[in-house]
């Protein structure tokens, strides 16, 4: 698809007032988010907007989604297909290496999670 992707960049984004840093180099693209929360938060917002999330309409028909892993290599797929590297951070730990043969989670982003619930 898009085999000579050449990316030069370092933005600083604002969505709904959390920020966070987009580095590119090449294919080779870094998400750094300060803190968990942030991260968390925007998959919220995202998901609201995109009518897949907790407050969307539940769908009709159900089928076995194979869960958030499933979702997770499916997206893999789309940054593979884009000749693409992603890597998702928080405060400057990787948590989720997206583009490669599969999607690779690190412990970081299990331990982020964990400790996410008791920062409630």
């Amino acid at each position: 698809m898009l085999q000579n992707l050449d990316l030069d960049a370092e933005l600083i984004i604002t969505f709904n007032n959390i920020p966070f840093l987009v580095v590119a180099e090449e294919n080779y693209i870094v998400v750094n988010f300060k803190e968990f929360n942030h991260l968390d938060q925007l998959m919220k917002e995202v998901s609201a907007l995109s009518g897949s999330g907790p407050t969307a309409e539940p769908k009709v028909e159900k089928k076995a989604s194979g869960g958030p892993l499933k979702k997770l290599n499916d997206l893999n797929a789309k940054v593979r297909e884009m000749g693409a590297m992603l890597e998702i951070r928080v405060g400057n730990k990787t948590y989720v290496v997206l583009g490669g043969n599969s999607a690779s989670i690190k412990a970081a982003a299990i331990f982020g999670k964990i400790g996410s619930f008791f920062g409630r």
